[in-house]
């Protein structure tokens, strides 16, 4: 089984971006590969609940949620990890997160692929469109596993 990575990095950026509340997918560092995501790492500027970091697939402005995980509260200041988690992923998905008001995530606003956002909670929502904020990426990031090929896992996933 192989490594599959997916989001910018959870990191210190130079700005914060207000939830407010909202879904937030990212378009950096899509996931490289097909399997199941089981280890998050969000940083929160300002801290944050009811928070729900899963796998997007979709292009342009239009995006669904293929799984997610319910976090819950995070803490601010530095990178909070969460593991054990099981949320399936496949190649060319997108990262994304849900959080209410007040919370706040680490941006940074020029220099990336970008955002798209969405006023609301978009996880298990279906096709939603989305508003597109070129140049931003946030602080999320998630690894895991591959899916051998014999797997009937994996046939799902790539339907």
């Amino acid at each position: 089984m192989a490594t599959i990575d997916i989001g910018p990095g959870a990191t210190n950026r130079s700005s914060s971006s207000l939830m407010n509340p909202r879904t937030t997918v990212d378009l950096n560092n899509p996931a490289n590969d097909t399997g199941t995501l089981d280890t998050f790492e969000i940083w929160a500027y300002a801290n944050m609940s009811n928070v729900k970091i899963g796998t997007f697939s979709g292009s342009g402005t239009t995006y669904n949620d293929r799984d997610y995980e319910s976090i819950g509260s995070v803490t601010s200041g530095s990178k909070q990890t969460f593991t054990g988690k099981n949320c399936d992923v496949a190649s060319g998905d997108f990262l994304g997160i849900y959080a209410d008001t007040s919370s706040r995530l680490e941006l940074d606003a020029d220099g990336y692929s970008g955002i798209n956002i969405y006023a609301g909670d978009a996880f298990g929502q279906g096709d939603i469109s989305y508003t597109g904020i070129s140049g931003d990426a946030i602080s999320i990031y998630a690894t895991g596993a591959t899916v051998a090929a014999g797997n009937p896992y994996y046939y799902y996933l790539n339907q």
